[in-house]
């Protein structure tokens, strides 16, 4: 009977031990993994503060959105951030201003005379002139979304914020895609780039896009064509030159 008692606290004492030591397995196993998925996190560089600066550390309201995003999302002009990025509504006024309101403010007047209220810029040069916002949102490598008064870096007109277009710059391989759509209202769009090495010293990189589609609102005047239709082509080319390893330009 004795014999009996000491077996069985024996084994009471294994299966604890033998628990305990699959609690301890598993508990590694998950901090491993979840050790893992925390080094596989990257970190995003921005120049909001006209700094090249990890966007974790720039003190500022401040959403990127990458150029991957920007495509998975179908984001072809600037007014698709008003679904991406929370507090801001980018919508299209007359002529094909862009009329851009950050935290619920903005500027009514998208006129030739009138000033934005929201700072719009391409590779850090501002577009003064909303009509051609819209022209530049493509081959981009992130979108910079800047919440706030950003007067200090960014001047008069940036009340609401600012909006900061990165495009994709040259590099060394030789790379090119294309993309085409169509779609009701004959809405035809194409954009592609081309990037190519020349020599050691110089690369390029050529992106091109182009919109159409018919109007959407019928014509009462007998015009030639339907209200609000759009048909405009842009293109950008960049060329990088590495004289040497510190020297680029």
């Amino acid at each position: 009977m004795l014999e009996t008692g000491k077996f069985k606290k024996g084994a009471i004492a294994a299966a604890v031990t033998a628990l305990v030591g699959a609690t301890a397995g598993t508990a590694n196993a998950q901090s491993q993994t979840q050790g893992e998925n925390v080094a596989a996190i990257q970190e995003v560089i921005v120049t909001a503060q006209r700094i090249a600066q990890p966007a974790s550390k720039t003190p500022l309201s401040l959403v990127a959105v990458s150029g991957e995003d920007l495509k998975a999302a179908g984001a072809i002009n600037a007014a698709n951030l008003t679904e991406m990025v929370g507090n801001v509504h980018i919508g299209e006024g007359s002529l094909g201003a862009m009329k851009v309101t950050i935290r619920g403010v903005g500027s009514g007047d998208v006129t030739d005379k009138g000033d934005p209220s929201a700072s719009f810029n391409l590779d850090g040069v501002n577009i003064a002139r909303p009509q051609g916002a819209g022209l530049a949102f493509f081959d981009l490598e992130r979108v910079e979304v800047l919440r706030g008064p950003q007067g200090t870096l960014y001047g008069r007109n940036s009340t609401a914020g600012a909006v900061n277009l990165i495009t994709n710059k040259p590099t060394d391989k030789f790379e090119g895609a294309a993309s085409v759509e169509f779609g009701n209202y004959d809405t035809q769009r194409f954009d592609g780039f081309l990037n190519v090495k020349i020599n050691d010293v110089i690369s390029v990189r050529g992106a091109v896009a182009s919109t159409k589609h018919d109007g959407y609102l019928n014509s009462t005047q007998n015009l030639a064509k339907n209200l609000d239709d759009q048909d405009v082509q842009s293109a950008r080319l960049h060329a990088l030159f590495k004289f040497n390893p510190r020297l680029r330009l």
